[in-house]
């Protein structure tokens, strides 16, 4: 089976890339192949995710302690099946820099059935319920977002 990584993409990847990549890995019904990673377009190699995003992680069953962050390479956009930015300006970035991701760079919430196209706002430095609050957001872009790849995988066979 062929690998299809899905790559998340924040600021510094601390927060909410590694949120993203832990939520959407336990998804139940992931499409074969399919393994997320995460990193940040001002990344600094080897940070431990963020206390309070391990913290809500933990409450939700789900543990982010061995993240560490990773800046976005060329060899990480070529190797991507899809990326996903939690903003505009990270979708820029990666375009910018790397032209080949152009056609597979996506805001994650534009599979947010409830608030298509919106940004997901950086938490660094909020408590508890600011995490909560935002991994409740990529939390809602991830049943939209595993129908589209779904059907993208469908249309590849």
């Amino acid at each position: 089976m062929r690998e299809r990584l899905i790559l998340f993409v924040c600021t510094g990847n601390v927060c909410r890339s590694p949120m993203a990549a832990c939520l959407f890995s336990h998804l139940a019904d992931l499409p074969g192949g399919c393994h997320p990673e995460s990193a940040g377009v001002a990344a600094v190699e080897g940070l431990p995710a963020s206390a309070p995003a391990v913290n809500v992680m933990t409450s939700r069953g789900l543990d982010l302690r061995s993240h560490r962050s990773q800046p976005v390479t060329a060899r990480l956009v070529d190797r991507a099946y899809m990326i996903l930015t939690m903003t505009r300006a990270h979708k820029r970035a990666i375009v910018d820099r790397f032209p080949i991701g152009a056609d597979k760079t996506y805001l994650l919430r534009d599979f947010d059935t409830v608030s298509p196209g919106a940004e997901i706002g950086d938490p660094i430095g909020g408590g508890f319920e600011i995490y909560t609050r935002v991994s409740d957001e990529i939390d809602a872009a991830l049943p939209g977002l595993l129908a589209f790849l779904c059907e993208q995988l469908d249309d590849d066979h």
